[in-house]
């Protein structure tokens, strides 16, 4: 991916109980596995909101296109407690309409 496109990405321990990718609005890109997820299925939230879900036991390279769904709130991966295996998200900040900052605005 180019990097002024704008797309960044966190990388997931599905050991982790839940984990925030990112604390903000933000447009859900994608992920991937990158090391084989245990034997529960692992959702992708926006906030409480499952937007996406890995299968269980996703093999190495299982790809979930996100379509660019844009996240209100966060973009949380919240697996089962016995969770394992590494995902990578992939995501884009959305700065648009912070009111009164002008932040991330059109010039």
């Amino acid at each position: 991916m180019s990097e002024d496109s704008g797309v960044l990405y966190g990388i997931v321990d599905l050991s982790d109980n839940s984990t925030v990718v990112y604390a903000g609005p933000c447009y859900f890109i994608g992920a991937i596995v990158t090391t084989i997820t245990s034997a529960h299925v692992c959702p992708i939230q926006d906030g409480t909101s499952v937007i996406a879900a890995t299968i269980a036991t996703a093999p190495v390279g299982t790809e979930i296109n996100g379509h660019r769904v844009r996240c209100a709130t966060n973009l949380t991966v919240d697996p089962h407690d016995d969770a394992t295996g590494i995902m990578v998200v992939y995501y884009e900040p959305n700065h648009f309409g912070l009111a009164g900052s002008g932040a991330g605005l059109p010039a």
